[in-house]
């Protein structure tokens, strides 16, 4: 990771824009930042962690106040940091949600948090592998926190640890307590998939437990089944059936007991069946017996009913005869009576006819008797309502006048209205020409200077990006030239030393040909057989192998001393060019030239972009005015029209509403006077209609009178009383009687005839009773038999059945113990217990182990800063001992003092031997995040404090270790306000305060102000 710059507006106490080279300050590789307390230092480092993550350490991101108080509320707070991240140069931008007065009216409203991830390197081909979303940037928040961690290989809580320390903060790991340590830990290496699969462990065994619980259960109530079926009582038989390895042994006894039962039951169900059949069959013909008996005692008493009433059947056949003979004259006497009830009804349908027809007619008119002359009067009223609706349609012309009239008036108003309103907007017009006249010629000059505006922005940009460049490249380029000349040295090194190889090789030549001689086979230099004194190999001797492995080196050599001479070409041809570009300005001058054509151009920009409104604008009131004045014109026009029209209809409607008047009379209007006459007519046709109704009825009734007179004459009844008394009789229901009781004779005839029936004494009685008791006891006793049976067969096959479930889950519970067993081992272990001999968890197991590098590291650098005094060492516990929680730590670490040769406490070290250890440790931590997030350099890292707390020789040690850093390629930023820092770090950024907020002043890098 490599920070370049860092740009920041309405960020913590900063209200204004500020801008900070970080590639200047940090050219030397250590900087410093210095100034009063609360001036505004930690803010910068606040202000590089918001960036990248959208937070800020400790607890001031918890009070969620980032925004400056002093800032303009119309001000933007936003933070821009361009930086490499993984080999990757990007620019990230991001602002906090924040509360601001609203743009209109009062109160405040939320600006909602913004960030922005831009690739200043895109790749040719999109996204590097690990950085999603596209090559022109990333808008939403989990995508650009996911590539920043991914980028920089570590999360925010590990660089706040290992990168960016915050005041105060970066000895709490030194002095935390084992749970502190195990929780920080944790968070830096992400060791949380062990926690997993401890829990993912304990589970197991639990669900496993679960299992065999479950399945002893099972096999528990199984055999209370067995015992419960079989009769027995469950609890021996439960414990003896576990204490075997199968059930089968006593599962037999029981078997067989069960068998027997059931046959002795069957035995006796089949007597007791025997019995029952023969009682029911003597019961059967008991009851035959006695129902014909009954039924002889029936017929004998209804044949004497049917006799006795012999009588009364000759008064039903003279009562249906009389019924027959007073039919005709009561429906003459019926047709009379109805005739009388229809002329009372029409008699007063008529007078409230005539009532209704008196109260519509005129007062001057007489409502005739006569049903001719009454529809003689209605036919004169509906003449006299034809004649007026001619002039209904007259009375409704001039309502819709008398409407149009009303309008008309309305519309003359309005048209003076807008005639006034049009002569106003024609005396501005000529004022608002001239304004849109003026700003169209400014629009026009601005359009005319853009071009060569924009050009020269563009051209004082190159410079500056140029005059920027130059300091880096020239740098870039004395490392390319000692990159070169070391590479020259590596292979004229590896070239003399493959030579020295070779030339002993040569020289320790016999002793190699002598070592593959064999007795008796041929020389391969003289061709003799015998070796009388074969030479001896040296210590130095070298072989083929090591002179090809050295020419493999030389060849490497000589590629990288390639490779080197083309980048260092390379670089000063890159100096040059950017020399060039330039124009020899420093890059304060270039910015301010740059600044200068860059706010010319965009104001230039402005007005330019107005031309097209400025246009319209002017052609619009040019356009006005014409419509405008011809709108005049026409209104003029509408105005004359309106007035003629509204003459003509006052004259019209005047004359038709003479006309109308006489002939409404008192009515409302023409057709409430129509619609009266024609309901008059209507009620006097029903009048007329009713009149001669009951004329037509007085007729018919005195026919139906003469009609009785002769029906009664002819018949056998002395008065009309008589006859109907006759005719109120049920003749039908007599008939039917007489026929029912006739059937019924001869029905008893036939059954006493029966042959059955023949020989028997109605008066005899069989004992029923008796044989009934007879056959319910032989009954009962079967079912209780059949019952017996019955359960004894349920209760073998419930055995059976229980016995061969309990066979299945015995088996099927075997093979869960053994893997219960074997699974709680294993999760023992797992979880520090059983036979863990380190009483360590596996998660603490590794964290133990990071702890380990994290200390081994750490140890090295704090020796080197101690003089070679301290270091770490495990602490005293050790793995396996318990901390205050009860579970095994193995995280402590404790201090070794090489003066006294005793390891103690972290906590018993003095405030600088404290600051050393914090430091050493942060640096280790550093260290193996670093190898942990795949091997990335971390090249910056920044301090925050401490060094008030160390004497000149320790502070010595101490630079010494960051001048060790600085010159392995790392830059380290200190943030302190002790004076003799600011004298043994010459590139310094001084924080001043001032009443406008925090001012920087960069001093020792060439600038004297950012």
């Amino acid at each position: 990771m490599r920070l370049h710059r860092l740009e920041l507006s309405a960020f913590g106490p900063y209200a204004g824009e500020v801008s900070l080279d970080l590639d200047t300050l940090a050219a030397d590789g250590l900087f410093l930042l210095h100034g009063h307390t609360g001036a505004g230092k930690t803010s910068l480092l606040d202000a590089i962690a918001f960036a990248l993550f959208g937070r800020v350490p400790g607890a001031r991101n918890e009070a969620k106040r980032l925004r400056c108080d002093r800032a303009e509320p119309t001000a933007r707070t936003w933070v821009r940091l361009e930086a490499t991240l993984g080999g990757r140069r990007v620019e990230l931008t991001r602002s906090p949600s924040y509360e601001r007065p609203k743009s209109r009216g009062v109160g405040v409203t939320v600006e909602k948090g913004r960030q922005l991830l831009r690739w200043i390197d895109p790749p040719a081909t999109g996204p590097s592998p690990g950085t999603p979303g596209r090559a022109e940037g990333l808008t939403r928040a989990e995508e650009v926190g996911a590539t920043v961690v991914d980028l920089l290989g570590m999360s925010a809580e590990q660089f706040f640890q290992v990168v960016l320390l915050p005041q105060g903060d970066f000895a709490r790991f030194l002095r935390a307590d084992t749970a502190d340590r195990e929780d920080l830990l944790e968070r830096l290496f992400d060791t949380g998939r062990f926690g997993c699969i401890e829990q993912w462990f304990y589970a197991a065994r639990r669900d496993s437990g679960s299992l065999l619980r479950e399945r002893q259960s099972v096999v528990s109530r199984l055999a209370a089944r067995v015992a419960e079926a079989a009769g027995m009582e469950p609890a021996d038989f439960e414990q003896s059936a576990m204490e075997l390895q199968s059930p089968e042994a006593w599962l037999e006894p029981v078997r067989l007991r069960v068998a027997d039962a059931t046959a002795d039951a069957g035995a006796a169900e089949k007597a007791a069946r025997r019995l029952a059949r023969s009682a029911e069959a003597e019961l059967a013909r008991i009851h035959e017996l006695d129902g014909r008996i009954r039924r002889l005692r029936q017929l004998k008493a209804r044949q004497f009913v049917l006799d006795a009433g012999a009588g009364e059947r000759a008064a039903w056949r003279s009562a249906v005869v009389a019924h027959g003979a007073s039919l005709p004259l009561c429906t003459a006497a019926d047709r009379a009576a109805e005739l009388g009830g229809r002329r009372r009804r029409e008699r007063a349908a008529a007078d409230r006819a005539r009532t209704a027809a008196e109260a519509l007619v005129n007062a001057d008119l007489e409502v005739p008797k006569a049903a001719g002359e009454v529809r003689l009067l209605s036919a004169v009223l509906r003449e006299q309502a034809g004649g007026l609706a001619e002039l209904v349609g007259e009375e409704l012309r001039q309502r819709r006048d008398e409407k149009v009239l009303r309008m008309v008036v309305a519309d003359g108003r309005r048209g003076a209205s807008e005639l006034e309103q049009l002569d106003g907007a024609l005396r501005d017009l000529p004022g608002l020409h001239e304004t849109a006249g003026t700003r169209l010629a400014c629009a026009r000059s601005a359009a005319e200077r853009s071009a060569s505006s924009a050009a020269q922005a563009a051209i004082a940009l190159d410079v500056l990006s140029a005059a920027r460049a130059v300091p880096n490249l020239q740098k870039l380029a004395d490392r390319a030239v000692a990159k070169a000349s070391k590479a020259v040295s590596d292979h004229q090194r590896a070239v003399d030393l493959r030579q020295q190889l070779v030339e002993r090789r040569i020289t320790g030549m016999a002793a190699e040909l002598a070592g593959g001689l064999v007795h008796g086979a041929a020389c391969p230099v003289c061709g003799g057989c015998t070796h009388p004194a074969p030479a001896l190999p040296t210590v130095a001797a070298v072989t083929r192998g090591e002179i090809a492995e050295e020419l493999g080196d030389v060849v490497l050599a000589a590629d990288a001393r390639q490779r080197t001479d083309s980048a260092r070409e390379g670089a000063r041809i890159a100096v040059i060019e950017a020399g060039q570009r330039s124009a020899g300005l420093p890059a304060a001058q270039a910015l301010a030239q740059w600044s200068a054509a860059d706010r010319k151009a965009d104001a230039d920009a402005a007005l330019a972009a107005d031309l097209p409104a400025a246009d319209a604008a002017f052609a619009l009131l040019a356009d006005q005015g014409t419509r405008l004045r011809g709108r005049r014109t026409q209104l003029l026009s509408e105005l004359a029209g309106w007035s003629a029209q509204q003459e003509a209809l006052v004259e019209a409607n005047h004359h038709r509403g003479v006309r109308l008047d006489d002939a409404r009379g008192s009515f409302v209007d023409i057709s409430a006077r129509r619609l009266h006459l024609l309901a008059s007519c209507a009620a006097l046709d029903r009048l007329a209609a009713g009149v001669e109704a009951v004329d037509v009825i007085e007729v018919e009734l005195a026919a139906a009178d003469t009609a009785v007179v002769d029906a009664l004459a002819g018949s056998p009844f002395d008065d009309l009383a008589s006859a109907r008394s006759a005719a109120e009789v049920d003749a039908a229901g007599l008939i039917r009687s007489l026929r029912a009781a006739d059937d019924e004779l001869a029905a008893v005839a036939g059954q006493l005839a029966d042959p059955e029936l023949t020989g028997l004494d109605p008066d005899a009685a069989p004992n029923v009773a008796r044989a009934e008791e007879s056959a319910a006891l032989s009954r009962r006793v079967s079912e209780e038999s059949m019952s017996v049976a019955s359960i004894a067969w349920a209760r073998r096959h419930q055995v059976e059945a229980a016995a061969e479930r309990l066979t299945a889950a015995w088996q099927e519970l075997q093979p869960i113990l053994a893997a219960d067993a074997q699974l709680a081992a294993l999760t023992d272990v797992v979880l520090g217990k059983g036979q863990n001999v380190k009483g360590m968890s596996l998660r603490t197991y590794v964290l133990a182990a990071k702890l380990a590098q994290v200390g081994l590291s750490a140890g090295v650098r704090l020796s080197e800063m101690s003089a070679g005094r301290y270091t770490f060492v495990p602490a005293a516990d050790g793995a396996g001992a318990p901390n205050k929680g009860g579970r095994p730590s193995g995280l402590g670490l404790d201090i070794l003092d090489a003066h006294s040769g005793v390891a103690r406490p972290a906590k018993t070290l003095s405030g600088g031997e404290s600051f050393l250890a914090s430091l050493a440790l942060a640096l280790g931590l550093a260290d193996v995040v670093a190898a942990e997030a795949g091997g990335r350099l971390l090249d910056t890292i920044f301090i925050d404090e401490g060094f008030g707390t160390l004497d000149a020789d320790s502070l010595d040690l101490v630079m010494s270790t960051l001048d060790d850093l600085r010159a392995g390629g790392r830059v380290v930023g200190l943030v302190s306000h002790v004076d003799e820092m600011r004298q043994r770090i010459p590139s310094r950024l001084h924080i001043r305060q001032s009443a406008a907020g925090p001012v920087l002043e960069m001093t020792g890098v060439g600038t004297t102000g950012v």
